[in-house]
Order: structure tokens, then C-alpha cells, then sequence
């Protein structure tokens, strides 16, 4: 006489390893909680807020539950800090239905495999002496370890093999005088040539006002301060150039005019801002099972609005395709 009927259909049923029947049998609340989420696809994404509408349950219930299944051994939880950044799903749930079958896909979750390194006692070669005020107890004299007795060396002693450092061919002192003085060199000869750009590009009085407000200014950067003024000159963004060259080197001239080399890297700049947003998405939409991609394609869109439109959209295409949609 049969009690228990199953279905013997191919599809729309669960099966559950009896494991986890026989360990939160104890429990039915838990064994429920257990059951309802293996009943689920592979896919679906294990999220508190859809436990609650399903269950008509309270935060703390479901979170209870899901605490328990991991204490258990049947649950394994990892954050993801780099989706919780766009105020995406952060904490990701794994259900298994076996003890072991966690541990093999997730074994840096089994704490038996750590080990600790063993204590080893250091023997005490000549322990003091106790004194014990109230009971007569002599004191037990270590054995023989066979350890010879260096004992404490005499400090008053001359240190006999001390090696002598004035005598030594090289020392620290004669490193760092060599240093100073090709240091001291290199900014004279710098200086020089700094001199003699802006004699071929300014008049005397300028030059000097120009190293008078920037002591430590090289020809690099004069160089590129001088092709940026130009540029605002010609521009109609500056009246007199040799001013605007001296309140340029003293830092005190904000530019208005960008060379072209600037506008390539504000490009670059935005590409590289608009990769890391198709990424993240991209990672996302695969991390929970491949759906919502047009909700996620829009928050794309509204992340990047502000960048090149044309950079948008070669990579809007891209994602488009990776969504699927």
C-alpha cells in the first residue's frame, strides 16, 4: 500500500538531496526556507526582498533563515563591493544541497583546512632562581643540555674587532658629497640653458621678472607655458604677452584655451570613464543570471550622459549586443 506519491514527470518538479531533509528535519521552518529555494532555477538570484514579497515575511525572518542555512553549511555569502558602489545588489547568496558540494566550489569557507603552525617551547638553559618566603623548596638545577656557556661578554672591554671606517675605501659621506655636487651641476647647466631660451623669446627685464617669480622654473615647463600663452593670446584671452608669461610661471593665470594634445586627453579621460561604466554593467548583467539588461542599459546611459556622445555610443552599441537586447 503506497503513503507516499510522487510524480514521475521529467519537468516542474525539485529533487533535494535527503542530506539536507535529515539535518533540518529539527527545524521546519528552516527545512521550508530550505526547500523553496532549491525549488528555484540555477539562475535565480537569491534576493532578500523578493524572499519577503514571496513569503510574506520581514527582513529579520528572512535574514534569520538565511543566517541559519549558513551556519549549517548549506549557504555561502560573498559581497561584492563593486556593484554596492552604484547602489546595485551587494551581498550574494549560493544554496547547495550538499555540505560538500559548498565546500569543493567555495574551499577557502572551510575553516578546518586552515592550519596552525605548532608551538615550540625554548628550553631555559639557566632559569632563576624562586624565592619562596613560606615553604622550603629547593631549587631543581636545569640538566646538562650540552650547550656551551658563552656568559655575558665585559663591557668595559675594548672592542677589539671593530673595523676601522675612516680607513674603508668608500663611505656613505663620500656617496652623498658626489650626489650633491652632480645635483648642483645638473641645475646649473639646467639654469644656463633656461637663460638662453628666454633671451631668443623675451626681452631682459621680462626674463628676470620671469625667474624672479619662479626661482625653481625649467625649460620644459617654460617651454609649455610659453606655447599655452600664445594660444591665449590668440585667442583674445590675453593683451600682453611677456604679463601674461610672468603670471603664468608664478601661477596666478588660469587658461582659458586648450591645445589640441589637452582635448586628446580629455577624450581619453572619457573613454576610459565610459569603459569602466560598460564593464560594471556588463559584469552585473552576468553576475545575476543575464536579466534586466534594458534596465541596466539605461542606467548606462544616464551614467555617461555627461561624456563624449560620440564615445557613448560606440560603446552603447557594444553593450547593447552583450545585452542582448
Amino acid at each position: 500500500m503506497k503513503y507516499i506519491f510522487k510524480n514521475k514527470a521529467m519537468k516542474n518538479y525539485t529533487q533535494i538531496h535527503n542530506e539536507v531533509i535529515q539535518n533540518c528535519k529539527q527545524n521546519l521552518d528552516i527545512l521550508g526556507f530550505a526547500t523553496v529555494l532549491l525549488s528555484k532555477p540555477s539562475d535565480w538570484v537569491i534576493n532578500v526582498q523578493s524572499l519577503m514579497n514571496e513569503l510574506n515575511l520581514g527582513k529579520e525572518r528572512v535574514s534569520k533563515l538565511l543566517s541559519s542555512l549558513e551556519k549549517q553549511g548549506y549557504i555561502y555569502k560573498q559581497t561584492n563591493i563593486q556593484f554596492a558602489k552604484k547602489g546595485e545588489q551587494k551581498v550574494f547568496f549560493y544554496m547547495f544541497d550538499c555540505k560538500e558540494h559548498l565546500k569543493e566550489t567555495f574551499p577557502e569557507n572551510n575553516s578546518e583546512s586552515t592550519s596552525q603552525l605548532p608551538l615550540i617551547a625554548t628550553p631555559c638553559i639557566h632559569p632563576p632562581k624562586q624565592v619562596y618566603p613560606d615553604m622550603d623548596i629547593p631549587h631543581m638545577d636545569s640538566p646538562d643540555m650540552g650547550i656551551p656557556d658563552v656568559g655575558i661578554p665585559d663591557m668595559g672591554a675594548p672592542d677589539m674587532g671593530s673595523p676601522d671606517v675612516e680607513n674603508q675605501p668608500h663611505t656613505n659621506k663620500d656617496i652623498t658629497n658626489k650626489d650633491i655636487t652632480n645635483t648642483i651641476s645638473n641645475k646649473k647647466n639646467t639654469r644656463l640653458t633656461l637663460r638662453k631660451f628666454l633671451k631668443s623669446v623675451v626681452d631682459e627685464k621680462t626674463a628676470a621678472n620671469i625667474l624672479n617669480a619662479n626661482p625653481n622654473l625649467t625649460l620644459e615647463e617654460f617651454k609649455n607655458i610659453y606655447k599655452r600663452v600664445l594660444l591665449e593670446h590668440k585667442n583674445n584671452h590675453c593683451r600682453d604677452i611677456n604679463a601674461g608669461l610672468v603670471m603664468a610661471v608664478a601661477g596666478r593665470w588660469k587658461f582659458k584655451s586648450k591645445l589640441s594634445d589637452e582635448k586628446s586627453d580629455d577624450d581619453s579621460n572619457n573613454e576610459k570613464i565610459i569603459k569602466g561604466n560598460f564593464n560594471y554593467y556588463l559584469s552585473y548583467f552576468e553576475e545575476i543570471g543575464r536579466t534586466n539588461g534594458e534596465e541596466l542599459f539605461q542606467k548606462f546611459l544616464k551614467d555617461c550622459k555627461k561624456y563624449n556622445p560620440r564615445i557613448v555610443d560606440i560603446y552603447s552599441q557594444k553593450l547593447k549586443k552583450e545585452l542582448g537586447i
